[in-house]
């Protein structure tokens, strides 16, 4: 068969081709592999890189670029004779027969489609004598006996991803006279995921308009020169009918069989998925998900570009059906972008709504902002859903006046049940008030009962009960507020935040009527489940480390009541809305838990701080008897004596928890299982604290203060010693 010359050697370098250094020595290295695979979409630089093996590797090299015609065994064999006579083996029987090890390279292997041709491609590498090896190269993976290849060792793959090039060959091959910024060019390398055909077009773009003296827009898919390159060389060889299921399922970011017959109302999609995959490398598996793929992301953008302007109505249809196919399968932030996608606001905003406190909870207030972004005031206000979003999301970022806007948009707006409540859009404003509680105690009450009317269960109806329980306790109205804190919980199962809540308010109840070891162990179930849901950063932390430290500091457990102080007041400064309510009472268990310990000196600091917040709220309730019967508490303490720096500590509380008992010093340490010298030490420590001289003196300031009613343990405490009494040093 006469053969085109120009087919049977490598092609000529082209004169800005990059080296691929680390690819060529990892080719040099495995001359002891029998098959060498080169697999990747058209310009990934097969050839190239061949050709660079070629001129390094110190073995002939004979090279077949194969064509259509190579598609029948007698043509491809007198191809393969030919090209090994043109390397020095002469004859058909050259492959087994030589006496030197070559390489015999197919190129362009994917133009093999009958059996009878690969069977022969499959007996060339069977028969190669040892130190030879066969390089294919394509732009499928072939109907080949791969896996056998790959389990004896004889088998070296090189794929899309190894040929990619990283910005450092992406510069060299854009060439220096660009000088592409670092950024710009990592940029670009995402964009073409170092596809060298693609950086390649995008430098020829960068030059066009730099010599225009313009700068253009960002490179992409929908770049004339782009779009044909993928037009001709990537979609023409698929036929009609993939390159419609391309077009079509173009919307979708990811692509699964499911997903693409849900969307384009159709079956078969996952072995379409899974042929094209085989057949063409643009189309790839999404890494760690099974059965899901993805498109190259220029191949992704002209696709759009081809569905958007020769069928703007189905595109529409298609993100419609993407929207409905997310949301049923549990991924409601795709819902809510193919809804967007849409133009489809009203259904944005259920998706939205459905899921606000639970995205809120965990934090992700910039996410429901983004998906407001795209939306103009009047789209927001025209749906209820929208407005009471909005509305919660500036009252988390501290704006009281742009919060009240939005609510009472909504709250004007006609409706029933928003989706997964409340009732209508005039109960979740109300919902948002008592949130917010910036109308003093008796109105949140009155609003989060408003709130949960109509709604028996869900995240809602537990808000609502947190919020009216914690106001009835600010109220003094302590069986109402146990009784709907205790609900709270049981409605907040699965809302960890909430729960954390309800449990520190039932604690700080708790601590108010005297029961202590209540408080102790609500706490502690309030700091399992945080710890469980890692809530140490949300602003549940606030009430929970609040009431902790009072819990702590009654304890007699001073550095852990410090630490709980420091975290609640480290959350009050960097939240960004903290209702009036909450920076009054979180400040007053503070105070009281610094009492407790003996520290006046944060507790006035704690108290003052309280002040302001208190003064402003309308209506305060109990706070503002809390605050002044704390604040005469801590003066109570002498001024000179007990200070922040001075405060009593662990040892000394557990020295003056006994003092009021008949027993000794001696009895005393035996109890403590330390020496009296060391209880006589820390008792005294304790008397100049609280500026007494005597044991009987530091038992009245003490008692006076609240600090032995405070840390005396549960059950009776000993009255043995001789001759005891409580002047007995």
């Amino acid at each position: 068969m006469a053969t085109n010359g120009s087919r049977l050697r490598p092609p000529p370098g082209r004169p800005d081709a990059v080296l691929r250094s680390d690819l060529v020595a990892r080719l040099l290295g495995a001359a002891g592999v029998r098959v060498v695979l080169l697999a990747a979409g058209a310009g990934f630089g097969k050839t190239t890189l061949l050709a660079q093996w070629a001129e390094r590797d110190g073995r002939p090299f004979a090279w077949v670029s194969l064509d259509a015609a190579d598609d029948d065994p007698a043509a491809l064999l007198a191809d393969v004779t030919e090209a090994l006579g043109a390397a020095g083996r002469r004859g058909s029987a050259a492959v087994t027969a030589a006496s030197r090890p070559f390489v015999l390279v197919l190129d362009d292997l994917h133009v093999l489609r009958a059996p009878e041709s690969l069977a022969l491609v499959s007996e060339l590498a069977d028969r190669l004598p040892a130190g030879s090896q066969l390089a294919i190269a394509g732009r499928c993976e072939p109907a080949l006996p791969l896996a056998r290849w790959c389990v004896r060792g004889d088998l070296l793959r090189i794929g899309a991803e190894q040929l990619a090039m990283g910005p450092a060959e992406a510069g060299d091959l854009l060439g220096a006279d660009l000088d592409v910024p670092a950024g710009e060019l990592d940029a670009l390398v995402r964009r073409t995921e170092g596809w060298a055909a693609g950086l390649r077009m995008a430098g020829i773009r960068l030059r066009e308009q730099r010599a225009a003296g313009r700068a253009g827009p960002g490179f992409a898919g929908h770049d004339r020169l782009v779009a044909d390159y993928l037009r001709d060389e990537v979609l023409g060889p698929l036929g009609p009918e993939a390159t419609r299921f391309l077009v079509d399922t173009s919307p979708l970011d990811r692509l699964s069989g499911p997903l693409c017959d849900a969307v384009l109302g159709r079956r078969g999609s996952a072995a379409t998925l899974r042929s094209l995959e085989r057949s063409n490398l643009f189309v790839r598996p999404v890494d760690g998900a099974a059965g899901w793929y993805r498109c190259h992301p220029l191949l992704s953008d002209m696709l759009r570009v081809e569905l958007h302007l020769h069928d703007p109505a189905l595109e529409v249809e298609l993100h419609r059906r993407a929207s409905r196919w997310h949301e049923a399968a549990g991924d409601p932030a795709e819902a809510i972008r193919h809804a967007r996608a849409a133009g489809d606001a009203a259904r944005v905003g259920d998706l939205v709504w459905a899921g606000l406190l639970p995205r809120l909870w965990r934090g992700e207030r910039g996410a429901i902002e983004g998906w407001l972004a795209d939306l103009d005031e009047a789209a927001i206000a025209a749906h209820p859903a929208l407005a009471l979003a909005a509305a919660w999301c500036r009252l988390e970022r501290g704006d009281v006046p742009g919060c009240r806007r939005w609510a009472a948009i909504a709250e004007g707006a006609a409706g029933g049940p928003l989706p997964g409540g409340p009732a209508s859009p005039a109960a979740a404003a109300a919902i948002l008030r008592a949130h917010a509680a910036e109308d003093g105690l008796a109105r949140m009450a009155e609003d989060a009962a408003r709130g949960s009317a109509g709604d028996a269960a869900g995240s809602w109806c537990g808000l609502c009960a947190l919020l009216e329980g914690t106001a009835r306790r600010l109220l003094g109205d302590h069986e109402g507020a146990r009784a709907r804190l205790t609900t709270a919980e049981h409605l907040s199962t699965g809302a960890p935040s909430p729960r954390v809540r309800a449990l520190a308010q039932l604690a700080a109840l708790a601590a108010d009527e005297g029961d202590w070891d209540g408080a102790g162990a609500l706490v502690a179930r309030a700091r399992a489940a945080g710890a469980r849901h890692r809530l140490d950063g949300d602003a549940s932390a606030i009430e929970l480390s609040a009431v902790s430290a009072l819990v702590e500091a009654r304890l007699g457990r001073p550095a852990e009541a410090a630490s709980d102080a420091r975290r609640c007041l480290r959350l009050l400064a960097s939240a960004q809305h903290v209702p009036p309510w909450l920076a009054v009472d979180a400040r007053v268990l503070l105070a009281r838990a610094s009492l407790l310990v003996g520290d006046a000196g944060a507790s006035r600091a704690r108290l003052r701080e309280a002040r302001p917040a208190a003064a402003g709220m309308p209506d305060a309730g109990t706070l503002p008897v809390r605050l002044a019967e704390t604040w005469r508490k801590a003066e109570a303490f002498p001024r000179a004596g007990v200070l922040a720096p001075t405060a009593l500590s662990r040892a000394e509380l557990r020295v003056l928890r006994l003092l009021p008992t008949h027993l000794t010093y001696r009895e005393i340490g035996e109890r403590l299982h330390v020496s009296q010298c060391t209880v006589k030490s820390q008792a005294l420590s304790a008397f100049r604290k609280l500026d007494v001289s005597s044991r009987s003196q530091v038992v009245e300031r003490a008692g006076a203060l609240g600090l032995l009613e405070a840390i005396t343990a549960p059950g009776p405490i000993p009255q043995g010693g001789s001759g005891a009494g409580t002047s007995r040093r």
